[in-house]
């Protein structure tokens, strides 16, 4: 079934963000152990579009991509990476044709303290949105 965290996944594992985290793009949340640097993603808002005629086969769909690392600037460099592979991103993934795939917000680099470690983490979440809808066959 095609479905826009699909899409996401694919995009940034096909990129220069799946060889910089290892491979460690997930949805959601991570691991409570899990070793830095990796990216979180996560539909945040979907947007149906009508028409006169009634629903529209495309959608408006927001989806916030949150990177995390061990320095300020592995973070930078990986939100860099995230946006090459998805600002401006318009072809077919997870089964939707995306067109086109909008940054629209990013946010400072925060740091975040976890309990029982030295160092802070380094965290930076872009949002994008995109139209979408399922592949035409």
């Amino acid at each position: 079934m095609a479905s826009v965290e699909q899409a996401i996944r694919e995009i940034l594992v096909a990129s220069a963000v799946n060889g910089m985290v290892a491979g460690k793009i997930r949805p959601l949340n991570a691991a409570q152990d899990e070793a830095r640097p990796y990216v979180l993603f996560a539909m945040s808002a979907v947007e149906p579009i009508d028409t006169f005629d009634g629903p529209c086969e495309w959608e408006k769909t927001s989806v916030e991509v949150t990177s995390y690392a061990d320095t300020y600037k592995a973070v930078l460099s990986l939100c860099q990476a995230c946006r090459a592979a998805l600002h401006h991103y318009a072809g077919t993934a997870g089964g939707l044709d995306i067109a086109p795939c909008l940054m629209t917000e990013e946010t400072s680099v925060e740091t975040v303290s976890e309990p029982g470690m030295e160092s802070p983490v380094y965290v930076r979440t872009q949002t994008y949105r995109l139209l979408n809808r399922p592949t035409q066959e």
